[in-house]
């Protein structure tokens, strides 16, 4: 598992380098929320591959819909949203053993209000790793640039943002875990130094 989760980031390090950078915070922001929610060993394990990965499928998205600047056009947001399902393929086709990383691969744009792709599901039918990493993958969303908004939220700011989106985008139990003084210093100073660290 180890070598295909190496090989695997490597080729989305090749394809582009900024959801490569992403992949890894993701990773480690979905590792501090597993903690604060009480998973055990094995659990974080998987969910930190299913973290890397979650990404996986946006090598099959052409680079000029990843880096476009303006307005997607209705054709490139179809593309874009089939992302965690070309994921989802890659997983099986290499046959991964853990059921629970390809779930979290495919559901981490599933929103709990069942607004989400691509299936719609919602509430707890989303599986534990989708609801973590749909969080995680926010917040690094919101807090470093991106080609479409150069000037990201504030950490404060988007922190806010996340909690205004609790039991509609986000699993409120999830949320609420998250917010505790600690996990906050762990999520901040992941960021302190982020204009070092992002690309």
């Amino acid at each position: 598992m180890r070598e295909f989760i190496y090989i695997h980031l490597n080729k989305i390090m090749m394809y582009d380098y900024s959801t490569y950078r992403h992949s890894l915070r993701v990773a480690q922001i979905s590792q501090f929320i597993g903690e604060c929610i009480g998973l055990n060993a094995k659990e974080k394990n998987d969910l930190r591959h299913a973290a890397l990965l979650h990404d996986i499928g946006k090598i099959k998205v052409p680079i000029y819909v990843l880096n476009k600047g303006g307005p997607l056009s209705q054709r490139d947001w179809e593309v874009l949203h089939a992302h965690p399902q070309y994921g989802s393929r890659i997983l099986n086709r290499h046959s991964i053993p853990v059921k629970e990383v390809i779930s979290g691969v495919i559901s981490h744009h599933e929103q709990y209000n069942g607004c989400g792709y691509p299936a719609g599901i919602k509430g707890e039918d989303i599986p534990i790793f989708g609801r973590i990493i749909a969080v995680a993958d926010t917040l690094d969303a919101m807090i470093t640039p991106r080609c479409y908004r150069p000037v990201p939220f504030g950490f404060d700011e988007a922190i806010r943002e996340i909690e205004k989106m609790a039991g509609s985008q986000f699993d409120p139990y999830i949320v609420q875990q998250i917010m505790t003084k600690d996990a906050r210093e762990q999520y901040n100073g992941l960021y302190k130094y982020r204009s070092h660290c992002i690309s």
